[in-house]
Order: structure tokens, then C-alpha cells, then sequence
């Protein structure tokens, strides 16, 4: 049995990061031009390969915070398509464009405003099994919703068993860095 288990272990470690998973997470972050916001929230993502080298990608995140009697509210939401290639038998190189979209709403006592902004944010990145158990992830992002946005993204999974994996996520922006840990399904 103890020979099966370590074959398993040795087999999922030689391949690269696998492209199709669920992952669920809880995000913490700031934004630099509010002093006093540090929003929470629920991180939802998916990836499901459907060719070799392709993929398609949902991301869903729903934040919020309260601060001087000031209610703040934000969902964003990304859909996309990806390409990837393999440099080597465990790090891919990739490449993304999605459709992005921000709707937030803001409230202070008995007023309330809302708005929606939708644009794209292209990415290019490296995933990479650095050990046999632990995944690293690094990429830039360009955004275009409301203006411009550059960011920066570091993540890094640790792979339990083929299919389930733990990580954190830390992404930095000019205005707005955040954290996230979650759990992840591979299929």
C-alpha cells in the first residue's frame, strides 16, 4: 500500500499544473487611496482546459467593508480564454484576455449610489511545480475598466494530492493589494 501511495505522489508531481479546478477562497485587501477600507469578501474561480494548450476561466469576487457609517460593496467578475505552453515538463508559460466587470455600490446612512463598469484585463504568467507537492504562480495583468491598472500577482498552491491543493494568492495594484486563501479541486 505505503509503494502505491508514494507512486501516486511521484506521478502527479511530474507533470505540470494542471489547468481544470474549482477553487474557493476567502480575499483580504486594502486600497491605498482609502485609508480606512480593508475589505473581505468570498473569491470564486474555475478553469476548465479544453485543448491541449487552451483553457477557459470564470473569476468571481464579492467584497466588502463599513467604515465611518459608510457601507461599500463591490463584485467583480472576470471570463476568459487562455493559452499556455509548457517551457518544460512542470512550468507552463501563459497568456490570457477576459471580459472584466466591476459593479459597486456605496451607502451612507439613507443614500445610496451604484455603478457599473465593464472592460478587459490581459495577463501573461508562469505556473510552475517547483517540489512535487508545491505550485508557483507569477504574472502581470493589465486592466482597462474605469482607467488604466497594472498589477502584479504571486501565488503558490500546496498540492496535498492530485486533486486537492491549498494556497494563497497576493496580487498588487497601483491602488488596491490583496490576499487570498483558498482551497482547490483539480479535475
Amino acid at each position: 500500500m505505503t509503494v502505491c501511495v508514494l507512486t501516486s505522489t511521484a506521478t502527479f508531481a511530474t507533470q505540470s499544473p494542471n489547468w481544470s479546478y474549482a477553487e474557493i477562497g476567502y480575499i483580504k485587501g486594502s486600497v491605498s487611496s482609502l485609508e480606512q477600507a480593508d475589505f473581505t469578501g468570498i473569491h470564486l474561480e474555475g478553469s476548465v482546459s479544453f485543448h491541449e494548450n487552451f483553457f477557459a476561466f470564470g473569476r468571481y469576487r464579492d467584497i466588502s467593508d463599513s467604515f465611518n457609517r459608510v457601507d461599500v460593496e463591490a463584485n467583480l467578475l472576470n471570463l476568459g480564454l487562455g493559452y499556455r505552453h509548457g517551457i518544460n515538463d512542470k512550468t507552463d508559460f501563459f497568456t490570457t484576455a477576459s471580459f472584466a466587470s466591476i459593479s459597486t455600490k456605496v451607502s451612507y446612512l439613507s443614500e445610496h449610489e451604484s455603478n457599473d463598469n465593464n472592460g478587459y484585463e490581459l495577463s501573461l504568467g508562469v505556473r510552475s511545480m517547483l517540489t512535487d507537492s508545491f505550485e508557483f504562480m507569477t504574472a502581470i495583468s493589465y486592466e482597462k475598466i474605469e482607467g488604466n491598472d497594472t498589477s502584479f500577482k504571486f501565488a503558490g498552491f500546496y498540492h496535498f494530492t492530485e486533486n486537492i491543493s491549498a494556497g494563497v494568492n497576493f496580487q498588487l495594484s497601483t491602488d488596491v493589494q490583496y490576499l487570498t486563501f483558498s482551497a482547490r479541486y483539480s479535475f
